[in-house]
């Protein structure tokens, strides 16, 4: 499931620049995140060691700069959308 995660928030990065990151840093900087999830995705289906290394470098880029790249808005997205469906019962918690 995690992986279903990640690669949803990267399609939502790829079609729609975070708009927090476009607040706190400006629309280009927001842009190029949006490129980065777009060269992840293109790179191979998730656990490809392509995707894995494109992801990585996206990670590393958000990270930079003070953690200042965080693309909280589409975070909170993911976060609204995974409440929904764990409310809904169409997927469990994963438990130990």
């Amino acid at each position: 499931m995690t992986q279903a995660v990640i690669h949803t928030q990267l399609r939502l990065m790829a079609a729609y620049p975070d708009t927090l990151i476009a607040r706190k840093c400006g629309p280009q900087v927001a842009e190029r995140a949006a490129a980065l999830a777009l060269r992840a995705l293109q790179a191979g289906k998730p656990g490809d060691e392509e995707y894995l290394d494109q992801l990585g470098e996206l990670d590393f880029w958000l990270r930079s700069d003070a953690n200042c790249r965080n693309p909280g808005t589409t975070a909170d997205l993911i976060a609204a959308g995974l409440f929904v469906v764990l409310r809904d019962g169409l997927v469990s918690p994963p438990f130990r």
